[in-house]
């Protein structure tokens, strides 16, 4: 699957963005602020250093429902005929049944309303089943997002997630970014000395892996099938052959963990998970 030129620059290819970093009054979830602006670079870099076009890239910030959301993904999965992304930013929450839920700003964290209000990730699977697109792609950063690694099941897909199962999403108050997603942004923008000359689903993999432990951060965790491993995301903007060591030899960019980074989600009284990353 790898290329000379990033796959997600081919004409088949779609990215829904969705974030949720505020939330209605009595919500009982605290806003992530960071989740706005992570959202905008994202979708930057996906078009200046992807190669996206800007009218394949969808953004939804803030949306107000699961419905909202359900039917832009619907939309965009439909068009998809190359790479299908979907990424979402914001909270996790885990159902009294141990389901993953994607919160949108109507959600409410009691239990008997969460499905009501919140994102199923089984709907998002169903939407995903539907679509002609050749290659999907999953990015979950927030609580818990572990869970859903097995998401598209047999499907032909990668799943990348910033937490494990039962860890909780970081984020560094005032900070423009989430410490995940900050760094992916980070690795497409300016790339990786330590890098190859381009930058694959598997490459961002170990790249965050590698920098995100070093810092004492949640590590990502990640299911392939297939070839989709070798998808080329991006040129390596920092690869200088001559200077080029394999990985784990040069130095991270992310130093020791920094003080004051904000926990997304919590346990509630009880021992219920309840994320809100």
């Amino acid at each position: 699957m790898t290329s000379a030129q990033p796959a997600l620059r081919g004409p088949g290819t779609r990215a829904v963005l969705i974030g949720t970093g505020t939330h209605a009054a009595g919500s009982g979830l605290p806003d992530v602020p960071a989740v706005g602006t992570t959202l905008v670079d994202l979708e930057q870099v996906l078009v200046s250093r992807c190669g996206m076009a800007d009218s394949a890239v969808r953004v939804l910030t803030d949306p107000m429902s699961p419905l909202e959301v359900g039917r832009v993904l619907a939309e965009s999965a439909r068009q998809g005929q190359d790479v299908l992304l979907v990424y979402y930013v914001g909270h996790g929450l885990v159902s009294p049944g141990g389901e993953l839920y994607l919160a949108t700003k109507s959600t409410e964290r009691r239990p008997e309303l969460l499905a009501y209000t919140a994102l199923a990730c089984t709907a998002v699977r169903d939407t995903l089943l539907e679509s002609p697109a050749r290659s999907i792609v999953v990015v979950l950063d927030c609580c818990f997002s572990g869970k859903a690694v097995g998401l598209l099941g047999a499907l032909e897909g990668y799943v990348l997630t910033s937490a494990a199962r039962e860890e909780l999403a970081l984020a560094p108050p005032g900070a423009r970014h989430t410490a995940f997603t900050g760094e992916l942004i980070g690795l497409l923008s300016s790339g990786d000395p330590d890098g190859p000359a381009l930058l694959t689903l598997r490459y961002a993999y170990q790249y965050l892996n590698r920098v995100l432990h070093a810092g004492g951060f949640p590590k990502p965790h990640r299911r392939a099938s297939g070839l989709i491993d070798d998808l080329v995301l991006a040129p390596n903007r920092a690869y200088h052959p001559s200077e080029n060591v394999p990985l784990g030899q040069g130095q991270s960019s992310m130093s020791a963990p920094t003080r004051g980074w904000r926990l997304f989600g919590r346990r509630t009284p009880g021992g219920s998970s309840v994320g809100n990353g």
